[in-house]
């Protein structure tokens, strides 16, 4: 059999071939070569086709690839001052998108990003210095524009810090604290170990000395947090001891750098005494030099400069800091280095040097090119060489006056600040305002010379008056400049007076004139979701009218005026339409997208329901509680109906339920041109005509179904109606109407009609597609009268904190298409959906059209109670934990480098891990989010995460904002194996009333077992003497051990007459254990041991010396020195 197919495949494949050759397609002969080989050509041929097919999949999907967007971050602290330095994270979210991307705010606080695939993104954000309430946001990233986000910080405030210290050599040493620059004892301490509390951002001196060893000093810098422990270690006069140093060469990277030669200099000599090279890992072998001595280490490798750092050799063991390279050569890069002092001379910590280009006026947004912040006050920046004297230098610092250096060269140059007393600077008050003059918040403001060249100051960011003030300004003609959203605007030259002859200081008047943005109109078939060509979008903006027609891919763009503008947009075979009106914002991505219905489009609905979106303009299909979302309906007049009036009415839920029983309410509406009426309910509705129940008039329905299912799914009618079943589809039916019906068959275009009496929800079903099922609900005739129910709206989306049920628009005749936008706020979490329905009519002279049909309405029963059709439902069943009384939802979760278990939640020691809190409650509501380690086991790191602070609780302040939703996270750090750790969250009001407290408990585990550090004083024993022994045991990061066993002796020591003393812990200082009456009988060791539960067990041994009295024996002769009570010797 199988040779029989593969012998009528060939035989076909040679008729196929014969046939190409007679079109003129020469394939035959190709296919003959090969043959000739011996090779058959079939499956040759097929392995060809294979590979084009395999090409072309690689390279089609790329083709549809929607373009990048990019993003613009702002960081600011809670003064408006923008934040630099802070880094910023983004990564794509998209399951097929692997991009990621980080960079540190400018000087004006905002990194951009570029290149980002549109969809959904996380953006992180941290700092060493403050913490971010907001750091981790999620981003909708459109395609081909621009995503705007800010993220507020809090300084992390210090008042001090501590110093630790400790000396290695002898007991009785004395250490002071000196100020680095005027040498000035700040303290002193008598003690072989112990702490200084300092000023932080400060650098200091350390020196230690005691009688027959050699001084020894270090310097310290200190940060924002504990600094040490430093070791200071004392040698004795005339010996010498060694300090094994590690050196470290990187690139500008990060990367390690090989090959790099590196040379130590002698400062006390000025000699190159050792030259070595680096490895593969960028370090050098390790180089003895002697303690306390200091050098100077050169590095250079090839394509780079050659940089050099300095240090003092005051430990056994010294890591310098790593010297990093960049790349460059003295022909293409150069180095300008600034240095900043007072009048007198000194170096001035941190003050903020920039260079800007000479070329370049001014703006407002341009910033500088290069800037930095250096704790010694010398700031070193490599340039190009062709910049060279094309760039100017400010530098600055609050509570100096700014300096400038109009040409800044390469090579070194000094800057000197003055003191900005109030006889020499002033204040300068710089007010924002609108083309329409009112206040601009967040703008951008800065002090500029006259000819608009930078002072250096930083700029700050105006508050919600549009007020900013600047307190160091130098007595000189200036002008003040402003940036918000790519508008800039300058105020007049003036000159402000000083401190002393005006505390109130110069006005500034910033005011930005009206300016024009691009913007961009696509236009779409609503139904075949297709771009419209040729569409014309005419707008009124600002009093002038302008228009663009649309390109082949239903897209045109224009300028316009910032503000309000009104569009309308046509088509030829399209309906007219009329959205609602357009806000401009300069500066940024103003994008419109229209849908237009087709004239020829024949539907039962008049109204279209176009979903349901977030604040943010994503559609959804579920909804979370306590947010706001937009519904978006199409009205559309229908054809060759002349109707004097339209009704559009849109509800929450069912009929019957009261106000905030279906979890959601009407907040806000919107359309142009509408008469807008709402209600709460629909109690109090009469009817017209008081009919008794017999002679109650019934109103006609119609079911149409087909092999897709029923339409509409679900139906209302009032008990009497006649309801008719058409079948569109292309087989015959049989139909099950609940209990009233057991099956009655349908043809093809054909119907029945059934007149529901008994009242009840009565299921719909198919017997030949059993997938496909609807619902009619049969109610008794109602009796309200429309006007006791509703109240006239003051304004379309007024903003006036009711909520309503359902709302009603009212249109006078119109042609095309009329946007209705209805906004909702969800409520608690419930198993019942949140349901949207709405209903039609057009009123002409003789008749009214009303979709769903309706004929009772406004004859037997109110119009209020017309049929209505569902537009959508949509799950509100939220994965958290709810106070419905308190109108609030949060969730909180563990993620991060941790896993889950069958014991739960479970984190490595050591590995940083998230807790991610969201909040949902009323909009702009402000929260207190509080999080707490209980006990040891846990800490919390700052939000930055590289500064080593961590702390047992943490808080952060957020808003719940329009769509009433918030979130962040807080980073832990497990330091402590754990069975039962555990983190208490909190979130309270803004009154400070506890809402929620809530207990998370996990496991912290580890692969190996944690050490103990064990100090213990004195570090030596006398024999015969009585002592006590102070043993402080910590953990590996810092943190006392409470628990520690800690036994001194051993049962076989002679010198303790086989006993162990066991140390007992000291009241009130925890980790600190004493043991108490050592009294070592001889010399030589004494063994201690220290164990903890999930510690690995530390071990250590006393040396025990010789008294002052003792025996000494020769061969020649035996001597004997004994002090005796009174004073005899024998």
């Amino acid at each position: 059999m199988a040779e029989g197919f593969v012998g009528s495949a060939v035989g076909k494949w040679n008729a196929f071939l014969e046939w190409l050759d007679g079109k003129g397609i020469p394939l035959k002969a190709a296919a003959d070569a090969i043959e000739e080989k011996g090779i058959p050509s079939l499956p040759v041929f097929l392995l060809l086709l294979a590979l084009v097919i395999f090409g072309l999949a690689q390279v089609l999907p790329s083709l549809f690839t929607a373009a990048p967007g990019s993003a613009v971050i702002t960081v600011t602290a809670a003064d408006g001052t923008p934040v630099a330095g802070a880094t910023v994270k983004i990564y794509s979210l998209n399951a097929d998108s692997k991009y990621t991307n980080e960079t540190i705010t400018a000087s004006d606080g905002r990194a951009t990003f570029r290149g980002i695939p549109a969809g959904k993104a996380r953006l992180l954000v941290s700092s060493p210095d403050y913490i971010f309430p907001d750091a981790s946001q999620d981003l909708t990233v459109e395609s081909d524009s621009i995503n705007k986000a800010s993220v507020s910080a809090q300084a992390i405030q210090l008042n001090t810090v501590a110093v630790y210290f400790q000396v290695e050599g002898p007991s009785n040493a004395s250490v002071y604290l000196q100020d680095s620059i005027t040498g000035s004892v700040l303290g002193t301490r008598d003690a072989a170990s112990g702490s200084f509390e300092v000023d932080p951002n400060r650098e200091y001196l350390l020196r230690a000395s005691a009688p027959g060893y050699s001084p020894v000093e270090q310097s310290v810098r200190v940060g924002s947090s504990n600094y040490g422990s430093v070791s200071l270690v004392l040698v004795k006069i005339g010996e010498t001891a060694a300090s094994q140093v590690h050196i470290a060469v990187w690139d500008n990277a990060g990367e390690a750098l090989a090959n790099a030669t590196v040379q130590f200099v002698d400062i006390a000599t000025g000699e190159r005494v050792y030259s070595l090279k680096t490895g593969g890992d960028g370090k050098t072998p390790v180089q003895e030099v002697p303690l306390g001595s200091s050098w100077s280490i050169i590095a250079s490798a090839d394509g780079f400069l050659t940089r050099s750092i300095q240090f003092n050799a005051s430990t056994r063991e010294m890591w310098p800091e790593a010297i990093r390279m960049v790349k460059g050569n003295a022909d293409t890069t150069s180095l300008i280095t600034i240095t900043v002092t007072d009048a007198t001379g000194k170096a001035i910590n941190s003050p903020i040097v920039s260079l800007y280009s000479r070329e370049l006026s001014f703006n407002g947004t341009q910033l500088a090119k290069y800037q930095d912040a250096p704790f010694t006050g010398e700031a070193s920046f490599q340039i190009a060489a062709s910049e060279s004297g094309q760039l100017s230098a400010t530098a600055y610092k609050p509570g100096y006056l700014p300096s400038v250096l109009l040409y800044a060269t390469a090579g070194e140059h000094a800057l000197a600040l003055a003191t900005a007393t109030d006889d020499a600077s002033g204040v300068v008050n710089v007010r924002v305002t609108a083309a329409d003059g009112s206040e601009v918040s967040g703008a951008l403001v800065t002090l500029l010379a006259k000819e608009r060249a930078p002072f250096g100051i930083p700029a700050k960011i105006t508050g919600l008056d549009g007020l900013q003030s600047f307190s160091d300004a130098p007595l000189k003609e200036m002008v003040a400049v402003a940036s918000y959203e790519g508008r800039v605007a300058f105020s007049e030259p003036f000159t402000p007076q000083s401190r002393t002859a005006s505390p109130q200081g110069a006005s500034a008047e910033v005011a930005f004139p009206l300016l024009k943005a691009r913007t961009r109109f696509s236009v779409r078939d609503h139904y075949a979701s297709k771009p419209v060509a040729s569409a014309q979008v005419s707008v009124s903006s600002n009093g002038e009218d302008y228009s663009c027609a649309t390109d082949k891919n239903g897209v045109c763009y224009l300028d316009l005026y910032e503000g309000q503008a009104v569009a309308t947009v046509a088509a030829q075979g399209y309906e007219g339409l009329t959205p609602p009106p357009l806000s401009i914002v300069a500066g940024a991505d103003n994008s419109n997208a229209f849908e237009l219905v087709s004239t020829q489009f024949e539907r039962a609905s008049r109204l279209v329901f176009e979903g349901l979106y977030t604040l943010d303009g994503e559609k959804v299909n579920a909804v979370n509680p306590f947010t706001t979302y937009n519904a978006k309906y199409l009205l559309t007049a229908p054809q060759g109906l002349s109707f004097t009036k339209a009704n559009a009415h849109v509800r929450v839920g069912d009929m019957q339920t009261l106000l905030g029983g279906d979890n959601a309410v009407i907040v806000a509406y919107s359309a142009v041109g509408a008469s807008i009426t709402r209600g709460t309910s629909y109690e109090g509705a009469q009817t017209t005509a008081q009919p008794t129940e017999e002679s109650a008039a019934a109103g006609p329905a119609t079911v149409y179904f087909d092999e897709a299912g029923f339409t509409p799914q679900d139906l209302q009618v009032v008990s009497g109606s006649l309801v008719t079943f058409e079948n569109k589809g292309g087989i015959s039916q049989k139909i099950k109407i609940g209990d009233l019906i057991q099956g009655v068959t349908i043809a093809a275009n054909k119907s029945f009609a059934y007149e529901f009496k008994q009242t009840g929800d009565f299921q719909l079903s198919s017997e030949q597609f059993p997938d496909n099922a609807g619902t009619i609900t049969c109610i008794p005739a109602a009796s309200a009268e429309e006007t006791g129910a509703a109240s006239t709206a003051a304004a379309a989306g007024e903003q006036s904190g009711l909520t309503f049920k359902w709302v009603n628009f009212e249109f006078q005749r119109f042609t095309g298409t009329r946007e209705l936008l209805v906004q909702i706020r969800t409520g608690a979490p419930s198993a019942q959906p949140v349901t949207l329905n709405h209903r039609t009519a057009f009123y002409a002279a003789t008749d009214v059209l009303r979709d769903p049909a309706d004929s009772d309405a406004g004859a037997s029963k109110a119009e209020l109670l017309a049929f209505t059709a569902i537009s959508g439902s949509f799950a509100n069943d939220f994965q958290g934990e709810c106070s419905p009384e308190l109108n609030f939802c949060y969730r909180v979760v563990f993620s991060g480098a941790t896993y889950s278990s069958q014991y739960g939640f479970q984190a490595n020691l050591g590995e940083s891990f998230k807790l991610y809190y969201s909040v949902y409650g009323l909009p702009n509501s402000q929260f207190a989010i509080t999080a707490k380690a209980d006990g040891a086991a846990l800490a919390f790191e700052s939000l930055g995460g590289t500064n080593g602070t961590r702390f047992a609780q943490v808080a952060a302040q957020v808003r719940t904002g329009d769509t009433g939703q918030a979130s962040g996270f807080f980073t832990v750090f497990p330091q402590r194996i754990s069975e039962d750790a555990s983190v208490t969250f909190t979130v309270s009001s803004a009154a400070g009333e506890t809402v929620v407290e809530k207990r998370l408990s996990l496991r912290v585990i580890s692969e190996r077992q944690p050490k103990l550090r064990v100090a213990v004083v004195p570090t030596s024993l006398t024999a015969l003497d009585s002592s006590t022994l102070t043993f402080t045991v910590t953990d590996e990061y810092g943190l006392p051990v409470e628990d520690a066993a800690v036994s001194v002796g051993k049962a076989a020591s002679q010198l303790l007459a086989g006993s162990v003393i066991e140390a007992a812990p000291l009241e009130g200082q925890p980790g600190v254990y004493a043991a108490e009456n050592v009294q070592p009988s001889g010399i030589g060791g004494i063994d201690f041991a220290v164990t903890a539960p999930f510690f690995s067990r530390s071990t250590g041994r006393l040396q025990v010396k010789a008294p002052a009295a003792f025996f000494e024996a020769t061969p020649a002769s035996i001597q004997a020195s004994v002090d005796s009570a009174d004073g005899a010797v024998t």
